[in-house]
């Protein structure tokens, strides 16, 4: 059984009872040979007295899941590192986000309890955290963005936190997990206000509408797409997902539109939806072959929606209503699973994953880079040379590290992302 980590606080007098954790998966976990088993953990909010800070962490998690450009033009980056006997987490701020990943370069970092599961501004200076121990933090930067500080920090879901929205109005913010359930939070004190257990197996993501407070929607592997109203006395009703033909895995409201959002599937399909009954125009794409992870609309233009996924790729796909959807950009230059998104600029998007990478996007010019490893990519060629001048093993250049991942001998291996077949190809093989 794990151990509960030192920077985890019980309320006093309470002992840590023994509880394995959630034994399902979100499509995140669902591929990882290591399940997460933690003890049940009591959170307390923090107190002006007892605001507690951290040292920056010394190493970079290998996980990047999480991604959040800053008003100011600043990196949020969310990291995990799933693979020891402990699953840890990370936060690291970047005021140049060009320096990200590299851990001696960023302006802020703190190291968490457990994994990241999602992470979002709040406003410019607080972050919301969902963990995978269930429970959500709020960490505040200060001293001019070099310090993290936690603020306030709950338990209310009894497993991994997929996905955290914050309402327009910045005044609560909905959570997912593998409990079923979807959760509502005051944040101004992060007391847990409204609960509800309407989907019945885990819930993959949700989100809330872009300028009415009230309404957010979820998805989850029953099948099934909610639209939430809490004005209403019931306040889920079930939206029509067709054509969708497999299980929704996120989805995304369109900026500027109060009746549209873009939805992607397992099968990797992606749609443009209305959830006004009786109106059925929508919009379709299939450019990933595997789980949709993430959506993003670009906040300067709303046309261009970016997505990422388990088949490594990045696309972005025009989704004018006089045309269908279509694909403008596309690019596979990461090496494993592709969480972390977000539009800097209308011409440029950052992305991260499970390789260690966060990547540069043009999509006007079609190329990508790879930020705060230039100089590491570099190195690691240099040494592969023989002092003769021979090559110790092949020099790589970018399209070729797409293909195949160092184990740190100086040997190449097939990526974890690579080595896994989905349930699709192992029946396609027999």
């Amino acid at each position: 059984m794990r151990k509960p980590c030192s920077k985890i606080y019980p309320v006093e007098g309470q002992e840590w009872p023994d509880r394995a954790g959630s034994s399902e998966h979100t499509a995140k976990r669902q591929l990882s040979s290591k399940q997460a088993r933690w003890p049940s953990r009591a959170m307390r909010t923090a107190t002006t007295e007892d605001m507690y800070q951290y040292e920056k962490p010394t190493a970079m998690d290998r996980q990047l899941d999480v991604l959040q450009c800053h008003a100011d033009g600043g990196l949020l980056l969310g990291a995990s590192s799933l693979t020891g006997q402990y699953w840890f987490g990370s936060l690291w701020f970047y005021q140049n986000p060009e320096q990200a990943p590299d851990v001696d370069s960023c302006t802020a970092g703190v190291q968490l309890e457990a994994g990241v599961g999602d992470a979002q501004w709040i406003d410019t200076t607080h972050i919301l955290v969902g963990l995978d121990t269930g429970g959500i933090a709020v960490w505040r930067l200060e001293d001019d963005f070099h310090t993290f500080v936690l603020s306030q920090s709950a338990s209310g879901h009894d497993g991994v936190v997929t996905s955290i929205s914050v309402t327009s109005d910045s005044q609560r913010a909905v959570t997912a997990a593998h409990d079923k359930c979807i959760k509502i939070w005051d944040l101004s004190s992060t007391s847990l206000i409204y609960s509800a257990r309407a989907h019945n197996n885990l819930v993959s993501c949700v989100d809330c509408h872009p300028s009415e407070p009230d309404l957010f929607l979820s998805c989850a592997q029953d099948d099934r797409i909610l639209l939430w109203d809490k004005r209403k006395p019931k306040p889920a009703s079930i939206l029509k997902k067709f054509p969708i033909q497999h299980t929704a895995t996120c989805l995304k409201w369109q900026p500027g539109q109060t009746h549209k959002f873009a939805v992607g599937s397992e099968s990797g399909q992606l749609a443009l939806l209305d959830i006004r009954a009786g109106v059925d125009n929508f919009l379709t794409a299939s450019p990933h072959d595997r789980p949709v992870y993430t959506l993003q609309f670009c906040a300067e233009k709303p046309s261009l929606l970016a997505s990422v996924g388990e088949d490594c790729k990045t696309v972005v796909t025009s989704v004018l209503e006089e045309d269908d959807m279509k694909q403008t950009y596309s690019d596979a230059s990461h090496q494993d699973f592709v969480h972390g998104l977000t539009w800097p600029s209308f011409s440029q998007l950052y992305t991260c994953g499970w390789d260690a990478q966060v990547l540069c996007h043009n999509v006007d010019l079609s190329i990508s880079t790879v930020l705060g490893q230039r100089s590491a990519i570099l190195n690691t060629q240099a040494d592969n040379e023989v002092e003769d001048g021979e090559l110790k093993s092949p020099g790589l250049t970018n399209g070729d590290i797409t293909d195949h991942i160092g184990d740190g001998d100086g040997n190449l291996k097939a990526s974890y992302s690579q080595a896994v077949k989905t349930s699709q190809e192992i029946s396609a093989e027999g």
